[in-house]
Parts: C-alpha cells; sequence; structure tokens
C-alpha cells in the first residue's frame, strides 16, 4: 500500500469542452477553484445464489455491482474572468455583445445537452478523469457583509469516469487574469432595493436521465428535463412595496449584481420574469422587523427564466 499523504492544496484541475459525450476535449483550461466533490454512485448488489460452496451457508456471496451514476458537487470563486470559462465548458458558448468591455450571457432554455470533461490531478501521478459532465444546478448565497469571498455553487452530472498516469492530449490555455468580485447588490428591475441583509439565487436544470439498453453500465447521456428557478431576499424593512407587487401578480426582474473590483466587471445572476409568494409579517417583541420574500422565475416567449450575465475583459469563447 503507498505511504504517500496528499493535501488538496497539492491538486490541480483542468477542464474542457467536449464536441460531444464521447469526444474528448482538444483544449484544456487549468482553473482556480474552492473545493471539488465528486461522489460516484454505484450500488453493491445483494445477488444470492443456490449451490456455490461457501464456509458459511448463512453468509452473503459476493455482490456484483451496479449501475454508476456520476455526481459531484464543484464550488468556484465569484470572478468574472474564471467563471464563464467553467459555463462555457458546462453549457456551451454564450451570446456575446459589446467591444470592449464584452458582454457573455448564459442562458436556460437550452434543449440540447452540453458536455465538458475534468480531469483532477491528487498527487504526482494519479489523474482522475471525469466525462459527460454537465450543469444540473448553480446557486449562490449571498450576505451583507461580505467582500471578495462570494462562493459560487456548481453541482454537476456525469456519465464515467476513468483513471489515467498523465494528462489526456490537448493544448492547454492561458489561466484568465483574476477578476474577483467586490460586492454585491440585490435589485428589483434594476434598481437597488434598500436594506437588504441577505439572498439566495438558484436555476436548477433537473436533468433527466437517458439510461438506454447498452453495453455499459452506466448513463447513455443526460438532458435537461426541465428547470426550476427560484431566488429569497431578506430585509430589515416593512415597505409594502412588495406586498403589493405579490397581491397584484405583478410580473418582475429579480437579480443580483455582483460588482468586480476591477472597473466595468460583474456578474449578473438574474431571474427576468418572477413572481412573489405571498411573504409572511412576523411581528415579534419590540425588535426590528424583518421580511423574507421568495420568487419563482418562468419563461416568455422572448425572455428566458434564467441569466448569467459576465461583462469582463474576454472577448470571446468557444470562438
Amino acid at each position: 500500500m503507498t505511504t504517500d499523504v496528499f493535501y488538496g492544496a497539492d491538486c490541480e484541475l483542468r477542464i474542457g469542452l467536449m464536441a460531444d459525450q464521447d469526444t474528448d476535449p482538444t483544449e484544456w483550461w487549468s482553473l482556480p477553484f474552492i473545493s471539488f466533490t465528486p461522489a460516484p454512485q454505484r450500488d453493491r448488489i445483494d445477488r444470492p445464489k443456490l449451490g456455490v460452496a461457501r464456509h458459511n451457508p448463512l453468509d452473503p456471496v459476493k455482490p456484483i455491482p451496479g449501475f454508476l451514476r456520476l455526481v459531484g458537487d464543484l464550488v468556484v470563486d465569484g470572478d468574472a474572468a474564471h467563471l464563464p470559462v467553467y459555463l462555457f465548458c458546462l453549457l456551451g458558448a454564450p451570446a456575446t455583445t459589446g467591444a470592449g468591455p464584452y458582454t457573455h450571457v448564459f442562458s436556460s432554455g437550452a434543449v440540447a445537452p452540453r458536455y465538458a470533461a475534468l480531469q483532477l490531478k491528487v498527487g504526482a501521478d494519479d489523474i482522475r478523469v471525469y466525462r459527460g459532465l454537465t450543469l444540473g444546478a448553480i446557486s449562490l448565497q449571498v450576505g451583507a457583509e461580505q467582500t471578495r469571498n462570494f462562493d459560487i455553487q456548481l453541482s454537476l452530472r456525469g456519465l464515467s469516469r476513468d483513471r489515467e498516469a498523465e494528462w489526456l492530449d490537448g493544448d492547454l490555455e492561458a489561466d484568465p487574469t483574476e477578476s474577483v468580485i467586490h460586492r454585491t447588490v440585490f435589485r428589483r428591475g434594476g434598481t437597488a432595493a434598500a436594506n437588504t441583509l441577505d439572498g439566495s439565487w438558484s436555476w436548477d436544470r433537473q436533468m433527466a436521465e437517458d439510461a438506454f439498453l447498452s453495453t455499459k453500465a452506466e448513463l447513455s447521456g443526460l438532458r435537461p428535463g426541465g428547470g426550476l428557478h427560484t431566488g429569497q431576499a431578506r430585509f430589515r424593512a416593512v415597505g409594502k412595496s412588495f406586498d403589493i407587487l405579490e397581491e397584484d401578480d405583478t410580473v418582475s426582474a429579480f437579480d443580483f449584481q455582483m460588482l468586480g473590483a476591477t472597473s466595468g466587471h460583474e456578474i449578473r445572476f438574474e431571474h427576468p420574469n418572477a413572481l412573489l409568494a405571498a411573504p409572511p409579517l412576523v411581528i415579534s417583541g419590540p425588535a426590528l422587523i424583518e421580511r423574507t420574500f421568495n420568487w419563482v422565475g418562468h419563461q416568455t416567449a422572448s425572455v428566458p427564466a434564467s441569466k448569467i450575465t459576465v461583462i469582463n475583459a474576454t472577448s470571446a469563447y468557444g470562438a
């Protein structure tokens, strides 16, 4: 058995966009990350067979391997240069406009599956390869006291795993210059909402599994199978404006605008069309009143339910 000891800081991650679920990327990015937790799911199935020699007839026989499902959680920094590379690999190329800084928009509603491959190096020669990765969900939580410490949670689904002794072939692209987020503002219709304490945003793609009969005991594909677009914001306020929006069934645009430390850079997590749920009004003693509002996004003929907009100095992804 090996006696080596590894540390998380020894690990390196490379990610690339696959042309399809069977073709390895031709270009890779080595990007920083906060944490990565791959969690393969494959049960050992008890299948007792009679007439098999065993030492004790009451003990089980060797179980058989079950069907493989690959899930994982990848946490990355709120960074206007690095986040869109991850999104490009997991969702495909964004819609890009502008002449510098450039605006890149990733939208919900895409039907065609997009796949990425990820290589994780642990120690000197242990490279674990995860193929057929796609974005299952993306979410974030923000608080008023945060500065340059914003985690973006990426929930991943994948098709297969492997192990290599060296990096897979392909060009290693230059690591984008860091562009960290400094502060976050919650907005309704592009206007900052006063007295906001904290909030959360999520886009759950609710992936559908293609578990076809095949020669491999693993998924044949993953497809966007619907979406759930939700958000929440907590306020130190009793103003009636949000109650009126809920009571009148007013469709509103809510977003968390993450302002970059670099001038002109930002990330916006948006629900362009959303309806508020009826919020409770909790009055307990003479203390200040806090209110929490929840909303659900939906799509229209021209506007998606969720958008992630990144403004930075990169002219294009996937050119």
